[in-house]
């Protein structure tokens, strides 16, 4: 069962929310351009100087058109002032990048994780993944039928931090086995922030991603469904369990593990040098062939481990709890995401696999900018309750999110020119 908020931790959020100043999302774009300067990752490739008017503003503009699903023709329709949808595309095209839009996510989270509200939430070292199907055209080549969501698509793997920002999105094919890129996210973020643990949902269980965890040393936090009918592991048939022995369905092959270690050393130093990605080897790893010695060595180590967890997730009512509240924080950012989507409702409208991408980095970089501009209105808003004597308790603030909406502008004529906010000059929550 979850945790109820207490009174007076509602009370705060709905003081805050009534005190939220009305934001446009390219105010918060601006905002954190100024504050983190993420637009000088874009420009025409070759290191070479742009040759466009007012870079710095065309690129925001851009950011915006593609990460809200507008496009470059209808948002050069809704902003205030003459702005050709041609320069909008080209800026799409040549200056934008994956790679550059996930240095930019890269520069806006390391800002985001100056602010002391967001450490109230969770701790900065674990993250929560999971996927959200985008919708795409059925006439694609490189479209797929995805069975679970019963749609065509792709599907946008992210990973969100305990602190409710996103450290890294994936793209991948829709019915591709998410687990396999469980671990990307923790060789491809490039923001100061690393994460040690990883929430996730029934697909990031299996044993050989227990084994692959325990190696890296990252601590694997799934939340089960039917875990009753997974088979518990005793270490040998010797042990005297006279009262949980029924629990107990087979035993580990010790052999096996201790004939593999060298193998097991190779996969985690070819992962961690970066020579192979971790999807690549997970997705031959979880090929469940008996024939595939390696396989069956992992699924070996894998299965003392994944037993260990049941165990605890048996026996601590507080783990079930925390590892659900965290789980669910990233099907919220995914609500959220969608919610800033708003040209397209969520629908990928481009055949090409490049510029689907981007459209779902540009997503993330547009929801970490609003998420980062609504904590430092937070910040400053409870700075002015303490400052009036207002009733604070600090235990109030882990029960507050910065995925507020209701103060945001989405609609109507888009101010194509923001007076940008400086960065306020104390982060903390005291005034």
């Amino acid at each position: 069962r979850g945790i109820k908020p207490p009174l007076s931790a509602q009370q705060l959020a709905e003081a805050i929310q009534e005190r939220m100043p009305p934001r446009s999302v390219l105010e918060a774009l601006y905002n954190t351009d100024r504050w983190s300067g993420w637009t000088r990752h874009f420009g025409p490739p070759g290191r070479l100087s742009s040759q466009i008017e007012d870079r710095q503003r065309r690129c925001v503009l851009t950011t915006f058109a593609v990460g809200s699903g507008l496009g470059a023709a209808q948002a050069a329709r809704h902003f205030d002032e003459p702005i050709s949808s041609h320069l909008l595309s080209f800026v799409h095209r040549r200056h934008m990048g994956s790679a550059s839009l996930r240095a930019a996510c890269a520069d806006v989270l390391n800002q985001y994780a100056k602010f002391e509200l967001p450490t109230h939430w969770g701790p900065t070292d674990k993250v929560a993944a999971d996927g959200s199907l985008l919708t795409s055209y059925e006439d694609n080549i490189q479209a797929s039928y995805h069975v679970r969501y019963r749609r065509t698509g792709a599907v946008a793997y992210r990973h969100v931090g305990t602190n409710y920002i996103a450290y890294f999105t994936n793209f991948l094919v829709a019915g591709a086995y998410e687990g396999a890129y469980l671990f990307d996210a923790l060789q491809k973020n490039e923001s100061n922030l690393k994460a040690t643990g990883i929430y996730s949902d029934t697909h990031g269980q299996s044993a050989v991603l227990f084994a692959v965890a325990e190696l890296f040393n990252v601590e694997l936090l799934p939340r089960i469904r039917n875990w009753r009918s997974l088979t518990l592991y005793r270490p040998d048939l010797k042990m005297n369990l006279s009262h949980t022995g029924h629990l107990y369905g087979g035993t580990i092959d010790w052999d096996l593990i201790e004939s593999h270690w060298k193998e097991f050393l190779r996969v985690a130093l070819a992962i961690q040098s970066g020579r192979v990605a971790p999807s690549w080897v997970l997705t031959r790893l979880n090929s469940y062939s008996r024939r595939n010695k390696l396989y069956r060595a992992f699924r070996e180590l894998g299965r003392v481990f994944r037993t260990l967890y049941l165990l605890r997730w048996i026996d601590d009512d507080d783990l079930r709890r925390t590892v659900t509240h965290e789980a669910n924080k990233v099907e919220h950012y995914h609500d959220f995401a969608s919610h800033l989507n708003f040209g397209s409702h969520g629908v990928l409208r481009t055949n090409s696999r490049v510029d689907q991408e981007k459209a779902m980095i540009a997503n993330q970089l547009v929801a970490n900018a609003v998420i980062s501009q609504t904590v430092a209105d937070q910040t400053r808003i409870i700075q002015q309750l303490k400052s009036e004597g207002y009733p604070f308790k600090l235990s109030d603030v882990k029960h507050l999110s910065p995925y507020l909406t209701r103060h945001l502008l989405r609609f109507g004529k888009f101010t194509a020119r923001c007076k940008t906010e400086p960065l306020p000059d104390n982060l903390g929550l005291d005034p």
